[in-house]
């Protein structure tokens, strides 16, 4: 048996405190033969399409899916010095503050893209996981 439980969604123009409040640390954890994990979800999104879906049961590799989206985009989207200030933040380890910053910047120069986060406890029962 499997089991979903939200913890949170924001939407729109995120800034890093509100990344944050979404993005928890990563759990995982047992209890009563449940393993229970946190998976972290991403859609970004753009007025007629989703542009890039990232899920990740870390916190940390969740954040550099999507500072890695940020840098690859932040050349053609943005101008040219806020796209240098999402690399030096990158480069700096500063990955919240990378997506923070490309999705406040982000529509300014072209089209408006945002950013939809979710965590989500699932429930796994090992027995079923297994198949039996």
């Amino acid at each position: 048996m499997t089991a979903i439980k939200s913890l949170g969604t924001r939407s729109g123009g995120i800034g890093s405190a509100e990344l944050n409040d979404v993005v928890r640390p990563s759990a995982s954890r047992s209890r009563e033969g449940v393993e229970v994990t946190t998976m972290y979800v991403g859609v970004v999104h753009t007025i007629d399409s989703v542009q890039r879906v990232v899920t990740s049961n870390s916190r940390q590799e969740f954040l550099r899916l999507l500072a890695q989206y940020a840098c690859e985009r932040a050349p053609d989207e943005l101008w040219p010095e806020d796209a240098r200030c999402i690399r030096s933040l990158v480069e700096g380890g500063r990955l919240d503050d990378a997506v923070a910053h490309y999705f406040a910047s982000v529509g300014q120069r072209w089209d408006r893209e945002w950013l939809v986060t979710s965590a989500v406890e699932v429930e796994t029962t090992p027995n079923c996981a297994a198949g039996r």
